[in-house]
């Protein structure tokens, strides 16, 4: 385990320093595991005071975004797709922050997790929303849910703004780890299907 983390950080920082500029040389750094510098401490408690540590690092959030949605998507449009991600990621933490809380509250992360698709990801230039429609009729496929859909999409919505209200540095440990995930890859795989939309669109439209 430890090795498979010190390869990873080692891979990030090469891409960190060769695409971004860096007042320190690659060289000066060296690359130590999660278990060696944070030790007596479980998983979460370990990503929050590593992402502490790295905060004033520029560009080393997005770079490490780019990477890792690099990884799941083989087309043309990743670049514009990406770049629309990223004014989107903000609202999509306090989307997934806003679900995360709504399936505690109710005790079932798990089973509302498997609902979160990218159909039902609804996206402006900035804003992410879930279309309650399509959420609705999901939750009413399932027989757990079925009786209380009404009831769960109210609590959604009040969990919505409360976490409007939250300051971000709050809100993204607020969010359930697998949830967030979720929420990103359904969030991105919509800025990828709208991207294919669009370049679709204009082709029809170009003379």
């Amino acid at each position: 385990m430890i090795d498979k983390l010190s390869s990873a950080l080692i891979l990030q920082l090469d891409d960190l320093f060769e695409y971004t500029n860096q007042s320190v040389p690659r060289d000066s750094i060296d690359v130590d595991s999660a278990e060696d510098l944070v030790q007596g401490a479980g998983n979460r408690e370990k990503v929050e005071q590593l992402c502490t540590s790295i905060q004033y690092i520029p560009d080393t959030n997005k770079l490490v975004l780019r990477k890792s949605l690099n990884r799941h998507s083989n087309t043309s449009y990743y670049k514009h797709a990406l770049q629309h991600f990223e004014n989107l990621l903000e609202s999509t933490i306090r989307l997934a922050c806003a679900f995360s809380l709504l399936a505690n509250e109710i005790g079932e992360p798990k089973a509302l997790k498997r609902l979160i698709e990218w159909e039902m990801i609804e996206i402006s230039s900035s804003v992410v929303n879930l279309n309650l429609s399509l959420f609705r009729q999901s939750l009413i496929s399932r027989s757990k849910f079925a009786t209380e859909a009404d009831k769960i999409i109210a609590q959604f919505s009040i969990w919505q703004e409360k976490v409007k209200q939250a300051e971000l540095s709050c809100v993204r440990w607020m969010c359930h780890g697998h949830i967030g995930l979720r929420f990103i890859r359904a969030v991105f795989g919509r800025c990828v299907f709208e991207a294919c939309l669009q370049d679709k669109n204009d082709s029809d439209y170009s003379p």
